[in-house]
């Protein structure tokens, strides 16, 4: 996953030893961008924490587990309340100190950074130029935004477009979907 091998890059690298060695990687997931990071501190000799809403799949609580990570089930909540499983992980992090650091995907502009230099020019190059429009699925925002910024570059016009599984859209989860920030930090 570019985006969480990013964040850990950008973490150790920019915020010029925020994270270091022995450090935890905390993170607010609903599964996918859990289980990169936690390959990536794996791979790194990190910690990860992992806070999650308690209705991510047991696949996915399996391999984050099997990965090393830790897994902290939260019941789902809105964005605003402090018990959504993304403020109870900056909590967590900020509870650990110096040394670890919340990844921070939503708002992370090493997410965008990763599909900017990676998806969006295997795009460019798979379809040799000629693409006309990108459409994805809801997540962070941050592929959106990366690929959206680099073709707008390369091509006067692309149309980039974002569609909501349906299964995202049952009236009582919609209310508590986290949603990127991204956006109004970006100019696509």
């Amino acid at each position: 996953e570019r985006a969480a091998a990013e964040a850990a890059e950008a973490a150790e690298a920019e915020a010029a030893g925020a994270l270091r060695e022995g450090g935890t990687v905390v993170e607010a997931t609903a599964g996918s961008t859990g289980i990169s990071l936690a390959l990536v501190c794996a791979a790194k000799g990190y910690r990860c924490h992992l806070v999650a809403a308690d209705d991510v799949s047991p696949q996915k609580r399996e391999l984050i587990t099997a990965l090393g990570a830790t897994l902290e089930l939260v019941r789902p909540a809105a964005i605003a309340d402090a018990a959504h499983p993304v403020n109870v992980a900056r909590a967590r992090a900020a509870a650990l100190g110096d040394g670890s650091i919340f990844a921070d995907q939503f708002e992370n502009l090493a997410n965008t950074r990763a599909h900017e230099a990676g998806t969006a020019a295997e795009i460019w190059a798979q379809t040799r130029g000629t693409v006309d429009a990108f459409v994805m699925g809801a997540g962070t925002g941050g592929t959106l935004a990366g690929v959206s910024r680099t073709l707008k570059r390369r091509k006067a016009d692309p149309r980039s477009r974002i569609r909501t599984p349906v299964s995202q859209l049952a009236p009582e989860r919609t209310r508590m979907r986290p949603y990127s920030a991204v956006f109004s930090r970006i100019q696509l």
